[in-house]
């Protein structure tokens, strides 16, 4: 992906309880992206790096995916 240009990012909004934290870091690490939670929305906007909020949310609204396929492989 990234030699395409390409990143894969993840985010987890709420109860972590909710979603598989440990799924979406594995993904954004292979997609070479950055995994971003946050309990309540609000706290999207005082992460400290700049590039994980704003300027991140930016770039992915400019991306868009016409046709496109995920393989999920289980590696023992």
């Amino acid at each position: 992906m990234a030699a395409q240009g390409m990143m894969l990012c993840t985010l987890g909004l709420g109860d972590a309880a909710d979603f598989n934290s440990g799924l979406l870091v594995s993904l954004s690490d292979r997609g070479q992206g950055t995994f971003i939670y946050a309990s309540q929305p609000i706290l999207l906007t005082l992460v400290n790096d700049p590039m994980q909020t704003g300027e991140l949310l930016s770039q992915i609204q400019a991306a868009a995916l016409k046709y496109g396929q995920i393989n999920i492989a289980a590696y023992l």
